[in-house]
């Protein structure tokens, strides 16, 4: 019997790390993966960001009419990040390098959870491509998506792709990434 109980066990860690390897394997070490079609609905994240207002990087208005893209059949990437957040910055180039390859499949958003514009300025001086028209640019000053979302850590990137809503809480491995 208590080999049996000990074969179980074996067998049901087994499958969970394979379960596991299966989900983080495009992810760097340590991201957090979940998969959250019960919590958010891709129709529901449009309308979030359709029904509010929002700043790009300079503090001008967001017109909504670049969230009218979010319901047709594009895939959607939703990036959190901070000119602070070392983990953020040292993804950048590579996000960069998969935006360039992926440039018109894939509506990108860009949050930033910085409290000052300046912050903000200096870190594009950086990386002038990433205030490039490629991304729809947030800058979440009221810290809106960050309730919305439950940003506990950063970087943080959202996947829609088609009904399936991934949420990643820490760096992504865009170069592995397979979208």
């Amino acid at each position: 019997m208590r080999l049996v109980v000990t074969l179980a066990f074996l067998i049901f860690c087994l499958a969970a790390i394979l379960y596991k390897e299966s989900l983080v394997k495009l992810f760097s070490d340590g991201a957090e993966v979940k998969i959250l079609q019960d919590q958010y609905q891709k129709h529901d994240i449009g309308l979030f960001f359709i029904q509010n207002s929002f700043f790009d990087y300079k503090g001008s208005p967001v017109s909504n009419i670049a969230f009218n893209k979010f319901d047709q059949s594009q895939d959607v990437i939703i990036h959190f990040w901070a000119s602070w957040c070392a983990p953020c910055i040292n993804e950048i180039p590579e996000l960069l390098n998969f935006k360039n390859k992926f440039n018109n499949n894939i509506l990108f958003i860009t949050i930033s959870l910085d409290d000052e514009n300046e912050q903000i300025e200096k870190f594009l001086k950086s990386f002038k491509e990433f205030n490039n028209e490629d991304f729809i640019k947030i800058w979440d000053k009221s810290k809106l998506t960050m309730k919305k979302f439950n940003i506990d850590r950063l970087p943080m990137t959202v996947f829609i792709k088609g009904s399936e809503v991934r949420v990643v809480r820490g760096v992504v491995d865009w170069k592995a990434l397979i979208f």
